[in-house]
């Protein structure tokens, strides 16, 4: 299901829950009307969104979409979405001219709910480490050991205090995959499959 739609309904459903994505394929949507969608969805929830963002995990989906755009590097697309974002979320006019998001004098009203709307950084690549260290306010690693993420978060802090952040401010909200059997053996093979 798309996911922001998927959350209103959620939202309007619950009081409490928080709803994050995990995540939003940053190279495939239009960076305004993202932001406009996004901060809607976080005042009408009463802000409770977390935008995990990321550069999806298969180039061929965003070739598909795309077909004339084939040499476009998708994590420099995230690094500027992520950018762009930020100052829609909290900039009146908003312009932004990178290599591959541009914009000029964007008023995207409403403005989030929560000051600052929490943006995580998606995915295990060293760039999205870097990503989350420079830009964001947590990590959502995918299917990692502990001592990865620990290795992880060692790095994300390095990133952080080169950006002049606070690195131990990032959340770290790892994905886990779960996989259940009568034995152990059993719940090994099924995840195996």
């Amino acid at each position: 299901y798309e996911p922001l739609i998927t959350f209103a309904y959620v939202a309007a459903r619950t009081t409490k829950l928080k709803i994050a994505t995990g995540i939003i394929v940053l190279p495939m949507r239009n960076m305004p009307v993202l932001a406009k969608q996004v901060a809607t969805l976080d005042q009408l929830s009463g802000g409770r969104v977390i935008l995990g963002v990321g550069t999806g995990a298969y180039r061929e989906e965003y070739e598909a979409l795309f077909p004339d755009a084939k040499n476009i590097h998708r994590g420099t697309l995230v690094d500027e979405g992520m950018r762009a974002l930020r100052l829609l979320f909290t900039e009146r006019k908003a312009t932004f001219r990178g290599t591959y998001v541009h914009f000029e004098e964007v008023e995207c009203f409403p403005k989030p709910a929560q000051q600052p709307l929490p943006i995580y950084a998606g995915g295990n690549h060293a760039e999205v480490r870097r990503r989350a260290g420079e830009y964001a306010e947590g990590w959502m690693p995918a299917v990692l050991s502990p001592e990865e993420i620990t290795r992880g978060v060692e790095e994300i802090q390095r990133y952080a205090a080169k950006a002049g952040r606070d690195g131990a401010k990032l959340d770290i909200a790892p994905q886990f995959a779960v996989s259940i059997g009568r034995t152990h053996e059993e719940a090994i093979k099924r995840f195996h499959a």
